[in-house]
């Protein structure tokens, strides 16, 4: 960490969002839960002596997400809340797999756990919900994934994709960093995806 530190320090780089796997709030087993808050913890002291600003933890569980499922969600995020209060981290959810990928899911939890914000993904929503999500939980976002694939000359030229839920995060009072997430095809080149997407991001951005 004190090397990786030093590294960016010496570019100037700053630490935002730092996106941890495997520290989902709830797994089927007691065990499992207390892995993972172990794993969660590690970050929170990783992102604070790196300076981060965020660190998103997913919720995990089914998405259906039923009453018990929801409780434990719940307090495990009021756990980590207040832990990364302490530490000058906030603690951000993504709407990311399970039920995170259901707007209703994201809105319950959020508005049950004072202190929880959201990193917005454009894409990852249950089928048939993107355009409900992006409206139903824009004025949560802490942060954001605009997220592309594939950027052919077509695909760039109908930025409409994007104009829609930035539009919305612009009118909910979004104000932090335009965080991209490229996930170009295997073997394609991902510096050349990211400067796509941002080429995209000032269009829309600057319509």
């Amino acid at each position: 960490m004190a090397q990786v530190k030093a590294a960016a320090d010496d570019a100037g780089l700053p630490f935002g969002c730092i996106a941890v796997d495997g520290a989902h709030i709830y797994e089927d087993t007691p065990e499992a839960r207390v892995m993972n808050r172990a794993i969660a913890y590690r970050w929170l002291d990783v992102a604070e002596t790196l300076g981060a600003r965020q660190v998103r933890i997913d919720a995990g569980g089914p998405e259906a997400m039923p009453d018990d499922v929801f409780d434990n969600i719940v307090a495990g995020y009021n756990d980590l809340v207040a832990r990364g209060r302490d530490k000058g981290v906030e603690i951000v959810m993504e709407n990311h797999w399970g039920p995170s990928l259901v707007p209703e899911n994201v809105v319950k939890i959020i508005e049950a756990v004072h202190g929880l914000g959201l990193l917005f993904d454009t894409h990852n929503w249950a089928d048939g919900m993107q355009e409900k999500g992006w409206a139903m939980c824009a004025r949560y976002a802490r942060a954001t994934h605009i997220k592309t694939f594939t950027l052919t000359r077509t695909a760039t030229s109908r930025r409409s994709i994007f104009r829609k839920p930035c539009a919305l995060l612009r009118d909910a009072g979004f104000d932090g960093v335009w965080g991209i997430e490229s996930v170009p095809p295997e073997g394609a080149d991902e510096y050349e995806g990211v400067r796509k997407t941002i080429a995209l991001m000032e269009r829309v951005l600057h319509a």
